[in-house]
């Protein structure tokens, strides 16, 4: 989800901080040389990255200038490249789409648009925190938590994270969209409420490309995944 109307100082300050930490750890710590070591895998994360900017900033539903909903894709750069890397990836495809959404805004008359003076990079660690830091942090946590089960099935990893984690994921992201614009009593709170069933609707077809896109990498390239262990599930 992208938060196009203006926000409290008090949200964008605290998503700056909680941002910048968690950007800055991972540029620390991630391993960058066996990224670049492999220069497939380093033009997967790059193309990846990039295309999931597009992806965000072409196809979604606008509400009023102030909302945009659209699908998340974070569970499958999540469990490919892995936390720190997804993070970081998400952040450069939030630059992209912040800049597209900002040209369509820019489109629109003052009547069509009343938010479309707001600068939106003044929202960028806000709607990077909904829609990058959050859902990263919940499909990795889907992930651990089924890791521990130590079950020697495919499917569990490929139906249970890809496919249920996508949709769960989806889901839980709204709802700490939700607790955080009521916190904060942000402008956005009613029309997001009003609307969250959306995030109902986009559950499944975010699970499906989640899992569809898990699957396809795990059976037709198994050493791109990360986190997909082929010897442990297919041994």
């Amino acid at each position: 989800m992208l938060v196009l109307s203006p926000i409290s100082a008090a949200a964008s300050w605290l998503s700056l901080v909680l941002v910048a930490s968690i950007l800055i750890w991972g540029l620390l710590t991630s391993q960058w040389q066996a990224l670049f070591s492999k220069r497939e895998r380093w033009n997967l994360w790059l193309i990846a990255s990039i295309a999931l900017g597009l992806f965000w900033g072409l196809i979604g539903i606008s509400l009023e200038a102030a909302l945009r909903f659209h699908p998340l894709l974070m569970t499958s750069l999540c469990l490919v490249f892995g936390f720190r890397l997804s993070v970081i990836g998400g952040a450069l495809a939030m630059v992209i789409c912040t800049w597209l959404s900002f040209l369509q805004l820019s489109g629109l008359t003052a009547a069509q648009a009343p938010f479309a003076s707001n600068p939106l990079w003044q929202n960028f660690s806000y709607n990077l925190l909904l829609g990058v830091v959050i859902p990263a942090a919940i499909t990795y946590g889907i992930f651990s938590a089924l890791a521990r089960l130590n079950i020697q099935n495919l499917f569990i990893y490929t139906l249970g994270v890809g496919f249920a984690g996508g949709m769960v994921t989806m889901v839980l992201s709204g709802g700490c969209a939700l607790l955080l614009a009521h916190g904060f009593n942000e402008l956005h709170l009613s029309l997001l409420a009003d609307n969250s069933h959306l995030f109902m609707l986009l559950a499944f077809p975010e699970g499906f490309c989640n899992g569809a896109l898990i699957s396809t990498l795990a059976v037709l390239a198994p050493e791109m995944v990360k986190t997909y262990d082929h010897d442990f599930y297919l041994r």
